[in-house]
């Protein structure tokens, strides 16, 4: 279920005072994705999920927060440690505002989930999101590169040509709670095209605002030859 202003949920482990008050929330679970390119065809033909992510959380709000972080070894790497805090008072007549960063380093299995091709490719006729089937989708960005390698010739003059390793990228809003099956790793987001090679979410993000719904972002790559 979609809720609005903090549960508190996503900042557990990060104190901050009575009488300071949250306005806004983000945790994300970051996680490397180990590419291996072949030789031949310079096609990425491997794209995993290392076996580490970092949790990163950021509290913003009003009122103050300690600021006295001290250098510490945590029982276990997957606690929260505030990482910086900060306090700025911006002018006259205007409350002071936090901004609290904790982190944390997690052991990370990659779920693996196999896609099927979802949604469908927009028209200019359409005035609503069709290339994914989440039905809270807020926006959705798709894009493909490629790299272009030049060989310079001894007069300084393009002498040939080639481009190589193409590689997709894609960002996806929700409003509400994250759908089923959104997260971190292989399979970890469905969009048109997405059953074409293999699809891994770097990023996840859920987020929190006061006087707002609840939301989460996935990004990351496709890989169309892995």
């Amino acid at each position: 279920m979609a809720h609005y202003n903090i549960s508190g949920d996503l900042h557990a482990g990060v104190t901050i005072p009575a009488g300071s008050e949250v306005d806004a929330v983000t945790k994300n679970t970051r996680v490397e994705i180990s590419e291996v390119v072949d030789s031949d065809t310079l096609e990425i033909i491997f794209a995993d999920p290392v076996h580490m992510a970092t949790v990163e959380v950021n509290v913003t709000g009003d009122g103050p927060v300690s600021i006295a972080i001290a250098a510490s070894e945590p029982a276990t790497p997957a606690t929260l440690t505030v990482t910086r805090a900060e306090i700025s008072e911006p002018a006259p007549n205007k409350r002071c505002t936090f901004n609290v960063r904790a982190a944390g380093s997690v052991a990370f299995t990659d779920p693996g989930t196999e896609l099927s091709d979802a949604g469908a490719e927009p028209t200019l006729a359409d005035l609503e999101i069709t290339s994914v089937e989440y039905s809270s989708a807020e926006s959705v960005r798709r894009s493909y590169e490629v790299t272009d390698l030049v060989l310079v010739g001894t007069n300084g003059q393009p002498l040939d040509r080639a481009t190589h390793t193409l590689k997709g990228s894609f960002a996806i809003n929700v409003k509400g709670d994250p759908p089923v099956g959104m997260a971190a790793g292989s399979g970890g987001a469905e969009f048109k095209g997405c059953a074409t090679g293999k699809v891994v979410v770097a990023n996840f993000s859920q987020t929190e605002k006061r006087g707002d719904w609840n939301g989460a972002t996935a990004d990351g790559g496709h890989y169309k030859s892995a």
